[in-house]
């Protein structure tokens, strides 16, 4: 809470260590020193898998506040959560590794609708070019 005029800072912490006891204290400290509220804890649940959250989840929602969050589902988070898993990791198979997704998250400024539209797509294989329809889909609002 070092030069915190706020409680965010150990309710993110508080937050986070009820509902993901596994995580360090070093990354917890990380994660929830700036924050406002817990939103950046909020962000880290929405990685569902385990070694991805370890691996990206600082970077996805360190700083995360309020105002980044998006009217429906939430963060980038829930974007690179759901290019990674099933059912947009089958559809994307080796086309799609954490990096790209999280380079792809971060360049789109709104979150629900580009994975909505590559889901539809790709499932009803609207456009068998990955490329493509990452580009398309990204431009979707």
């Amino acid at each position: 809470c070092n030069n915190s005029n706020t409680i965010g800072p150990s309710i993110c912490a508080k937050h986070l260590k009820e509902s993901i006891n596994s995580f360090s204290i070093d990354n917890t400290i990380e994660l929830c020193q700036n924050a406002i509220s817990i939103d950046p804890s909020n962000c880290i649940l929405l990685i569902t898998d385990h070694s991805l959250r370890k691996s990206y989840g600082l970077k996805i929602c360190k700083g995360v506040k309020p105002e980044d969050v998006d009217e429906v589902n939430g963060y980038r988070s829930y974007c690179f959560n759901r290019l990674l898993t099933n059912p947009l990791k089958s559809l994307l198979g080796n086309h799609m590794n954490p990096n790209k997704a999280y380079d792809y998250c971060n360049s789109l400024l709104e979150v629900n609708s580009p994975i909505d539209c590559l889901f539809y797509i790709l499932n009803k294989k609207l456009l068998y070019n990955k490329d493509e329809a990452l580009d398309l889909c990204s431009k979707s609002i």
